[in-house]
């Protein structure tokens, strides 16, 4: 089972990145080996939601294009030798995929208010199926991601995690998260279902406290010292 919510973390309309990842993968596997069983929750940042809407998708829109092309330009114009373009690949793959989306994300606005189009009507469907599409699109990524945990984790069971974009960066076992979360409950009494809703709102409001404390380090290092703060043998 799985569904696709909203996390927040020092926001800005700028994704793909450690700090604030395209989406947020935290998933529980029970000893049981049906994959049927496992359980995930897909949480996309509070700016990508933002896009998907048509009444915020300009306002989004202009502020992902404006953080793209100043990311582009900064690892260009730091670049001595278009040798080095190589070691920033990724970076500027993810600024290039910011910056199409932040077209995307303004292009329902464009043709809603007349600008792509002479028909207010016209301009309304063909902006709602852009938003429509993103949406779509983010479903299939949370699909996708999900095959990618499955494939990283085949050999593991009686577990539960947290991922980044598809990728594991946290793992602890299920019955530490009994003793914690469910201190007062026997283990048989628990379904998968709750325990990833549970521990998916334990995940989130630890995410928001460390915002609150003006922490902006990447996920990957938080949830580790998450486990060898809380979780830890």
């Amino acid at each position: 089972m799985s569904s696709l919510g909203i996390y927040t973390y020092n926001d800005t309309y700028y994704t793909g990145t450690d700090v604030q990842p395209d989406m947020l993968n935290i998933f529980i596997k029970p000893k049981n080996e049906d994959i049927k069983s496992w359980q995930y929750r897909s949480f996309l940042p509070l700016a990508t939601w933002m896009g998907c809407s048509p009444i915020f998708s300009m306002a989004s829109g202009l502020a992902r294009i404006k953080n793209a092309v100043m990311k582009i330009f900064e690892i260009l114009s730091n670049l001595k030798t278009l040798s080095e373009i190589n070691e920033h690949a990724s970076e500027l793959w993810n600024a290039f995929k910011n910056l199409f989306r932040g077209v995307g994300e303004f292009v329902p606005i464009s043709l809603i208010t007349g600008i792509s189009t002479g028909s207010v009507i016209t301009g309304i469907s063909a902006g709602v199926a852009i938003t429509i599409s993103l949406a779509i699109f983010e479903s299939a990524r949370a699909v996708i991601y999900q095959y990618k945990i499955n494939d990283e984790l085949k050999d593991k069971k009686n577990i539960a995690g947290v991922a980044m974009d598809g990728k594991v960066i946290f793992t602890v076992e299920l019955d530490k998260i009994d003793d914690i979360l469910f201190e007062d409950k026997s283990p048989e009494s628990i379904s998968n279902e709750d325990r990833c809703t549970i521990f998916s709102a334990y995940c989130l409001k630890r995410l928001k406290a460390w915002e609150k404390k003006g922490i902006k380090i990447g996920m990957d290092k938080l949830f580790q010292q998450l486990k060898e703060d809380i979780f830890k043998d």
